[in-house]
């Protein structure tokens, strides 16, 4: 059985395993080991490593040998560095991004592998260089010889399947970068060139797959990009445009405003043809990727009065070519408003709508399918109160709704509490967090996203479907001077369903209970 489908069974058991090591001395050299073994990996396969050297003064800024993060100009040409979605990059858009991060995160893939170097010869000049080689998965082509149809990029090889995947090409990647900031200007420029041993080929012979036909192709990426901006005390212009080999062009451009000390206005222009490809580009944008794509973004944040603060975008973007179930070019329009009002120190209220539409296709029957909106709207109230120095409650209250053009509309709703308590009085310094959420979702598209305290260096957002309630208790203290344990229980009972995941994921029964331990020891 296992010949015929090597996907019935994971090789290793189903714990996970990660090991951390960090040094730091004198804030200027850094060094640090991860080991990591997915659940359900037979062995500790991932292994990353890295030793940097950092100065504010002399010709030598910046140094990391090993694993590193890449960021320039605005990520039309590479960025590595952790995302957190368009949410949350609002506020950088129109920042630039100074170069070389160790990599210290348990990610497989997504990192550098080599040498990294950032040097200032002049006041005003920075100069950065890197040359990164590694071996990285890809999913061979069983109908061409010599060819990749995707690189994998999830870094689990718990079935012989996944394990086939495993280290299939080399990728050779180098690159620069110069920066030139006199004054209130900022000029840059960004070279990148990527190989991969063995070439990437796509397949897009088929109707639901000819949304990859300007997918990334070849063994050899080369991009190059300029980044420009103006800051003054009220006005501020940024921008960066990059070309691809092939002929693509991606640009992303801003212009923000301040008005008094209370209120900015900002917009951000950006296009991203179809044939733009870049392996490693990362920016502003609905897609995740830097390609086939364009859009409107108007923002504002302002205070109106001492306590209360607002603020509010409204994206309007178009995909000019099909996408994955969108059979033509498509058109959306994502907009959220935030109110917060902070009446103390001890009391926050925060009220917060979001609403997205984009197109997507819609089957009128067995041959013909049109655009149709699909569209999410969702309502958050929060409230915070710092009842004392150690005790903290979090209440909130969400409503989501999905649209369906079918008719069969989705409603969604959740209430979840957090309670903290954090002394930290010597030498225990105990923490207490237990979090308890109650969702009840018509389906999956209704999902509710709750936020509850997790170990250092993990995620701590779920997002709950479905009829049931979650709890999660979190305990950690320093069981001596250097040594801290923490320890994490979690539990999921659902009220309409008998089984929780699926395939191999699959747990047959209405709840799932996670525990998760880390012990950490700092030598100072």
């Amino acid at each position: 059985i296992l010949q015929h489908s090597p996907n019935k069974v994971y090789l290793g058991n189903n714990n996970y395993h990660s090991l951390r090591y960090s040094l730091s001395s004198m804030n200027r050299l850094n060094a640090g080991l991860q080991i990591e073994k997915d659940g359900g990996e037979d062995e500790f396969d991932y292994v990353s490593a890295y030793l940097q050297y950092h100065s504010n003064r002399g010709l030598l800024r910046n140094v990391i040998i090993g694993d590193y993060k890449v960021g320039f100009a605005q990520g039309l040409v590479v960025n590595t560095s952790l995302s957190f979605g368009k949410l949350a990059s609002m506020g950088n858009v129109g920042g630039v991004n100074r170069g070389f991060t160790r990599h210290s995160s348990m990610s497989e893939s997504g990192h550098f592998r080599g040498i990294a170097m950032t040097m200032r010869p002049l006041k005003n000049l920075y100069t950065s260089i890197f040359f990164s080689y590694q071996k990285i998965d890809g999913t061979l082509r069983t109908d061409t010889v010599g060819a990749i149809s995707s690189l994998k990029t999830d870094g689990l090889h718990r079935t012989r399947l996944e394990r086939s995947k495993d280290g299939n090409l080399s990728e050779t990647v180098f690159g620069g970068n110069i920066q030139w900031t006199p004054d209130r200007w900022q000029l840059a420029a960004t070279l990148i060139h990527t190989h991969l041993s063995i070439p990437l080929m796509p397949k897009y012979n088929t109707p639901s797959t000819l949304y990859r036909r300007y997918n990334p192709q070849g063994s050899d990426f080369t991009n190059a990009s300029l980044y420009y901006g103006y800051i003054s005390n009220t006005l501020s212009v940024s921008g960066e445009t990059a070309m691809s080999a092939d002929g693509g062009v991606a640009t992303l451009n801003s212009i923000r405003y301040g008005i008094g000390s209370t209120t900015t206005l900002s917009l951000t222009q950006r296009y991203y043809s179809k044939d733009y490809t870049s392996l490693y580009a990362r920016s502003f944008g609905e897609s995740s990727n830097v390609q086939n794509e364009s859009g409107i973004c108007l923002s504002l944040t302002t205070e109106p009065l001492r306590h209360l603060s607002l603020w509010f975008y409204a994206d309007f973007f178009h995909f000019p070519y099909r996408k994955y179930q969108v059979s033509d070019s498509s058109n959306g329009l994502d907009l959220l408003g935030q109110l917060k009002y902070t009446p103390s120190d001890h009391t926050t209220w925060q009220l917060r709508y979001r609403l997205k539409t984009k197109q997507k296709d819609v089957k009128i029957n067995t041959t013909t399918t049109e655009l149709y909106y699909y569209t999410t709207q969702q309502f958050r109230l929060q409230n915070q109160q710092v009842l004392s120095p150690v005790l903290t409650l979090k209440s909130t209250a969400s409503f989501n709704v999905a649209f369906n053009p079918a008719g069969d509309n989705a409603y969604g709703y959740g209430l979840s509490e957090i309670i903290s308590w954090k002394e930290n009085k010597k030498p225990m310094r105990p923490r207490m967090d237990f979090s308890f959420s109650y969702f009840n979702t018509d389906t999956y598209d209704a999902r509710i996203y709750t936020y509850e305290p997790s170990l250092l260096y993990s995620m701590g957002m779920t997002g709950n479907a479905y009829h049931g309630i979650r709890a999660a208790l979190l305990l950690s203290a320093d069981i001596f001077r250097n040594l801290t344990i923490s320890c994490k229980v979690a539990a999921t009972k659902y009220f309409n369903r008998d089984t929780i995941g699926s395939a191999l994921e699959q747990i047959d029964q209405s709840h799932r209970e996670d525990i998760q331990l880390q012990v950490r020891y700092s030598i100072k």
